[in-house]
């Protein structure tokens, strides 16, 4: 799978997969899963009520995670 600029293009089951055995904060799962379905950035940054760096922070952490996972 591949992660492009504005959404994690995931299976259903992929998805669960690295929930599973990526060790990511609650934050972390939120923001995943709304980039997942496609919300931007700015949207996320309302609903979290956090700043848009956090949100790019957050993201480089989760890829970071999957990458991480996918080189075991």
């Amino acid at each position: 799978p591949t992660m492009s600029k504005t959404r994690f293009d995931f299976s259903h089951d992929e998805y669960n997969h690295i929930l599973n055995v990526c060790p990511f904060s609650d934050e972390e799962i939120a923001i995943f899963d709304m980039r997942r379905r496609g919300v931007s950035d700015i949207e996320i940054c309302f609903k979290l009520n956090i700043s848009l760096r956090t949100v790019s922070r957050r993201i480089e952490s989760i890829k970071h995670k999957i990458n991480n996972e996918k080189h075991r």
